[in-house]
């Protein structure tokens, strides 16, 4: 990999274009050379300045096994929703992955859209999934989790991640038979409150 000296960082501007930042600061775009004093430009070099570790506008997020700590193997979906409503922040979001999504689910978490949804990493690759954000404020979770007894796991959703500010919280790969990632992050007294809520249905990590 090339060395990235003070002098020139390559960065992607939010328009999805590889610019370089050359002394004295000097942005440059590899297609066509200078890139003119705009509000592109700015956008791009406040990016520079913000932050000494730069992660990619349209990287997907994902919870990384440094930042999190297993739970344990989840044996009951519905238990889990239980669990994500009791203990998660309720300022954060909620993501169900699923690809047997059934017709009046889908209706209600469109209606109940979170209004910036981020972009998760998939954990189906085939047939591809449809991904799902709400908001853990007010009642969408409690209604979801009513909605949800009427019907059979799948017709929820394969996965779940719980989100907030760029960070993932929770990862729950074959959520309701696989095993539940916290971000080592939310704190020892919530990762407990949330093994406690889930009960019979978890599983220790072995």
């Amino acid at each position: 990999m090339a060395r990235i000296t003070q002098s020139e960082k390559r960065i992607r501007s939010r328009w999805g274009l590889a610019f370089r930042i050359t002394s004295p600061g000097i942005l440059t775009n590899r297609r066509s050379g200078a890139f003119p004093n705009t509000r592109a430009r700015e956008a791009a070099l406040s990016c520079v300045r913000g932050s000494p570790m730069l992660r990619p506008v349209d990287e997907p997020l994902r919870l990384s096994e440094a930042e999190s700590v297993i739970a344990g193997r989840v044996s009951d979906f519905y238990a889990l929703l239980r669990a994500v409503d009791e203990t998660m922040p309720k300022d954060s979001v909620l993501c169900l992955e699923g690809t047997t999504t059934a017709s009046d689910v889908v209706a209600f978490l469109e209606q109940r859209a979170a209004p910036v949804p981020a972009r998760i990493a998939p954990n189906t690759l085939w047939p591809k999934p449809k991904f799902f954000h709400i908001s853990l404020a007010g009642t969408n979770l409690t209604d979801l989790r009513a909605l949800a007894d009427h019907h059979a796991e799948p017709e929820i959703a394969n996965h779940l991640v719980v989100y907030r500010a760029g960070q993932v919280l929770l990862w729950a790969h074959d959520a309701g038979s696989g095993y539940v990632a916290l971000a080592s992050s939310l704190g020892e007294q919530t990762i407990e409150r949330f093994r406690e809520a889930l009960g019979d249905a978890l599983r220790p990590e072995k």
